[in-house]
């Protein structure tokens, strides 16, 4: 898709064969997924209330949630001010979150113990023990 041009998920991987288009070039359903694996598997989302006047992803919200039998994951996103990454992975038992912040960027950070952190500009790293329950 990139290769020929794309801004958006065409409905077909091969959208565009040979100069003749197959399908929606922007096809929206395919993409939720992409949404589900940013802000709630690798955590990463936008502020809920953003002043008025405030560059988007200078406020974040990083809250990954583990799960589903992943032992890891992790997403970056190019923001205005920068690379903004959130990697996450299980060691023996803890939840260890590697956060990358743009300078000039505000993280509240969601750990999935509950625990409640605010982190800014730079590299950060979080552990914490992790007890996931099975729900039937």
């Amino acid at each position: 898709m990139l290769a020929n041009g794309a801004t958006t998920v065409w409905e077909r991987w091969d959208g565009i064969d040979q100069g003749e288009v197959r399908g929606s070039l922007n096809h929206y359903s395919k993409a939720a997924v992409l949404s589900f694996l940013y802000t709630q598997v690798a955590g990463i989302r936008l502020s809920e209330h953003p002043a008025a006047d405030e560059a988007a992803y200078r406020q974040v919200t990083i809250s990954p949630v583990p799960g589903g039998g992943l032992d890891w994951a992790q997403a970056s996103l190019q923001t205005p001010q920068g690379l903004l990454s959130s990697a996450w992975r299980i060691v023996d038992g803890d939840f260890v979150l590697d956060v990358s912040l743009p300078p000039g960027t505000r993280a509240r950070v969601e750990l999935p113990n509950g625990t409640v952190l605010a982190a800014e500009g730079g590299q950060r790293t979080f552990s914490v023990p992790l007890h996931l329950s099975v729900r039937a």
